[in-house]
């Protein structure tokens, strides 16, 4: 700009699904974990052996919602209205 070099800051790009989605493959607990394990800069801490801090981080994310005691199910076998809240969590 006005001959000047002009660096642009990275952005931090994110998707949200117009309905609530949950891949129904993967229990509550994967589903919200999923964020933690493909976006950077979480992807490389994920893959560096943390798994266990972020598996707290999403205990506590569920557990804010009230649905810790569903970490180990899958999406279909939860209520309908329960269903929504781990996408929301996730966020």
């Amino acid at each position: 700009m006005g001959g000047r070099e002009v660096a642009a800051r990275a952005l931090r790009v994110g998707m949200a699904f117009q309905n609530p989605t949950l891949l129904p493959w993967l229990t509550i607990e994967q589903n919200v974990m999923l964020p933690l394990k493909i976006v950077r800069p979480f992807r490389q801490d994920y893959a560096r052996k943390k798994r266990g801090e972020y598996r707290d981080r999403v205990h506590a994310l569920l557990a804010d919602v009230g649905l810790e005691k569903f970490a180990g199910h899958y999406p279909g076998s939860c209520r309908a209205a329960c269903c929504s809240v781990p996408t929301c969590a996730a966020r």
